[in-house]
This record gives structure tokens, C-alpha cells and sequence, in this order.
């Protein structure tokens, strides 16, 4: 089938589901042979369409509007939505979704700090870093970040996350970039912190956007319940 002018839509026209097409029958005669060919004249689909646009080139389609993961534009009477960039908040997302009635649904899912790539820390990665700052009466994490997560083969992003779960439990203070370890803390479980739940969460939310497909992504965003 011949679709001219529809080069724009290859992406909606290789995903859609629920396709119907009206084609007119034509011939076509090119270098000496004749062949009867299909032209395209209208399309149409039925029920909401959901387009994966995770691949790393994969364009945004035009004149469509975009959550980028902080500017939430006015989806008033608005049919489609582009997720460029995934929001911190996994209510903010859903609240959308459930507030409008989209027709088509373009998960591109880009994630800014992917902590889902390295977890929410280990047993032995917080024991090993609990290890290491306490040789140090102070450490000064403004500057010596880089390094020691360099010696503990932890991302930054997620060692960040760790020192201040230590915060939060009392293991450390930190004052003016300076962090203490405080010797005189009483034992405590790592997932007694706030923040460590959080991040488990925050791990589970990017695993589903980055990793499920666009119908399991549609089905949790309209779920009411989880």
C-alpha cells in the first residue's frame, strides 16, 4: 500500500492496534512493468492507542503536548500526550491520566537520575561504606564525593542517597558539607529510614517506566487501587 504524505506517521502506522483503512485501486506502470497498487485515502482506529518511543532515536511526534517531568502544560480537551521525561512523583503522573481521556499515549520515559540502573543500595554496600567513613573524624562530602565513590564503585546519585539515609538514622551529622560519623549512634535497620523507603519505591516506579511495556504502564497509571 502506497500512503503518501504519511511519512510523519510511521511510527503511529508500525504500533497501532485497531487499524482500519480506506485504499483505492490504482495501476501503476514504472520502467516497463505494470502493477496494480493500493492508495491510501483515510485511516482510522478504535480504543486508545499506546506508542513506544523508548528507543534511543525514536523522534517526538509534533504538535503533541509533553510532560517533560516538571512543567505540567494545560491538557484541556487535549487527545494526546507525550511523556518525555518521567516525574519524580508516581501520583503526579497518575493523577493526570486519570483526570483526562486520551486517545494515543507516547511513552518516550527518559529518567533523569535512573536509580533503578544500580538499586537502593545493598546490606554490604552501606556496610562498607559505614566502614570506610568511620576511619575519618570528618569527611568532607563537597568535595571528596567523587573519590570515595570512585573507592566504593557506588554512582554518586545513589551514594548521595546513602549518606543521607546515615543522616536520617543518626549515624552521621553534617554540618556546612562536613560529615561526623557519630560513634555514640544506637543500632538501627537501614529500612527504618524515610528516605531508603523512598528510594525502594522510587526503584520499583522507574523499573516499571523504563522496562514494562506501554500497556502495563497504561494499566498501572488508570489503576486506582496500588
Amino acid at each position: 500500500m502506497v500512503a503518501f504524505g504519511k511519512g510523519h506517521l510511521a511510527t503511529e502506522f508500525s504500533q497501532v492496534k485497531g487499524l482500519e483503512l480506506a485504499v483505492s485501486l490504482s495501476v501503476n506502470t514504472w520502467n516497463g512493468a505494470t502493477t496494480l497498487q493500493l492508495m491510501l485515502e483515510d485511516a482510522r482506529v478504535t480504543g486508545i492507542q499506546l506508542y513506544n518511543l523508548r528507543a534511543k532515536n525514536a523522534a517526538l511526534p509534533a504538535s503533541v503536548p509533553i510532560l517533560d517531568g516538571e512543567y505540567i502544560p494545560d491538557l484541556t480537551g487535549e487527545k494526546s500526550v507525550v511523556i518525555a521525561k518521567v516525574p519524580e512523583n508516581p501520583a503526579d503522573l497518575r493523577q493526570i491520566f486519570q483526570k483526562h481521556d486520551f486517545e494515543a499515549i507516547y511513552f518516550k520515559n527518559e529518567i533523569v537520575t535512573p536509580y533503578y540502573l544500580d538499586g537502593h543500595g545493598t546490606r554490604e554496600q552501606f556496610a562498607k561504606l559505614y566502614k570506610t567513613i568511620y576511619q575519618f573524624p570528618q569527611f568532607d562530602v563537597r568535595y571528596k564525593l567523587k573519590e570515595l565513590s570512585h573507592f566504593l564503585k557506588i554512582k554518586e546519585s545513589l551514594l548521595i542517597k546513602m549518606i543521607q539515609i546515615f543522616a536520617e538514622l543518626g549515624f552521621v551529622t553534617i554540618t556546612d558539607g562536613v560529615m561526623t560519623v557519630n560513634k555514640e549512634a544506637e543500632r538501627r535497620e537501614i529500612s527504618e529510614s524515610q528516605i531508603y523507603q523512598e528510594l525502594k519505591q522510587t526503584v520499583i516506579y522507574q523499573e516499571r517506566m523504563a522496562l514494562a511495556t506501554p500497556q502495563e504502564i497504561y494499566e498501572w497509571l488508570m489503576k486506582k487501587d496500588d
